[in-house]
């Protein structure tokens, strides 16, 4: 009888072998692993949620304290290409903040999540994010620092060239008391 039960499984094991639906397969065994030894425990599932609402709350003070910025910055200055790139650097900041605040809702909305798949999406889409805002950050980095390696410092200009008349003028002083000892030394 048992020998029955075990050729009637065997009769209705499909004859074809389908690999996308074992990989699936694997992959759910494998979230459900992960969503469930990550997220059971109810003290990590709070500290994604309140980590999450403090991530939201930065990235909005972050575009407060930008948007201020950028006020201060265009007030300060008439010319044009400077506040055009004051305009580029706030859009870029801010865009870096909304992503963090995007990033925080994601991280909160975890502490719901159940299910492995949508788990795993919301894992995928904040590591996404995560390199996006790496992205502007490391072009906003590059951005600032090529136009302070250009902006002119008029100040060390002028020292520059005090320091060159200087150098200059005691060469000049050099050369004449060479040649006036040349001029008075008997050949």
């Amino acid at each position: 009888m048992a020998q029955g039960n075990g050729e009637a499984q065997l009769n209705s094991f499909p004859s074809t072998f389908d690999l996308n639906a074992v990989s699936w397969d694997c992959h759910c065994l494998l979230g459900q692993v992960l969503l469930g030894r990550i997220l059971e425990n109810e003290s990590t599932r709070m500290f994604t949620l309140l980590f999450g609402l403090a991530a939201f709350s930065g990235g909005i003070v972050l575009m407060f304290r930008h948007q201020r910025s950028y006020w201060e910055a265009s007030a300060a200055t008439t010319d044009d290409r400077k506040r055009l790139f004051e305009y580029r650097k706030f859009r870029r900041r801010m865009t870096s903040s909304s992503m963090i605040s995007a990033i925080g809702v994601m991280l909160a909305s975890l502490y719901w999540a159940t299910e492995p798949r949508v788990f795993g999406i919301l894992i995928t889409l904040i590591l996404v994010s995560l390199l996006g805002v790496l992205g502007l950050a490391m072009l906003d980095l590059m951005s600032v620092g090529l136009q302070q390696i250009t902006q002119p410092d008029d100040s060390a200009r002028k020292a520059m060239v005090d320091e060159y008349l200087k150098r200059r003028k005691e060469q000049t002083a050099e050369i004449d008391a060479t040649d006036r000892h040349e001029s008075d030394s008997p050949d």
